[in-house]
Formats: structure tokens, C-alpha cells, sequence
């Protein structure tokens, strides 16, 4: 069974036309990772950005809670501000 001209022709053909779909397919798979990534990377930057917030947010309501604030109390009807303060000892 000896391959003919037209055979081995036609079989050149199919094999060039399953490279050249092979080479589209691998190129077309590269660029949907390529916009993956880009987008990886924006989602990324907005997660730090998020966490930056977070940490801030988190600083700031853990000084709110840390820090002394005037006590007031109330006489005659209005407040007064109480100093809670230790005194120092004159020595």
C-alpha cells in the first residue's frame, strides 16, 4: 500500500491546517490569560487599598477606645467637666 501524490499532498495540508488551528488555539489562550491577569492585578491593588482602610479604621476606633476622655457630670441642671486626673503631691 504504497501513499500517492494526492495522498501524502492532502495529508501535508491536514497536517499544516491542525498546526496552524493549534498555534490560533495556544494564542487565543495566551491572551484570556493575559486579560486574567490584568484583571488579578487590579483586583489585587483594590484588596490592598481595602486593607489599608481597614487597618486605619482599625487604628483609629483602638485609640478612640484607649483614650481618656473628660468625664462630665451633671450639676444644677448643666454639665460640668470633671478632671479625673491624679493630683500631684506638692513635696
Amino acid at each position: 500500500m504504497a501513499l500517492s501524490i494526492v495522498d501524502v499532498t492532502g495529508l501535508t495540508n491536514s497536517i499544516i491546517i491542525l498546526s496552524a488551528l493549534c498555534v490560533l488555539s495556544m494564542i487565543l489562550i495566551g491572551a484570556v490569560f493575559y486579560r486574567l491577569s490584568e484583571h488579578a492585578k487590579v483586583i489585587y491593588s483594590l484588596t490592598e487599598r481595602m486593607a489599608k482602610i481597614e487597618d486605619r479604621y482599625i487604628k483609629i476606633s483602638h485609640d478612640m477606645d484607649t483614650k481618656v476622655l473628660p468625664k462630665a457630670e451633671v450639676k444644677d441642671g448643666s454639665l460640668v467637666k470633671v478632671d479625673r486626673r491624679p493630683r500631684r503631691s506638692s513635696g
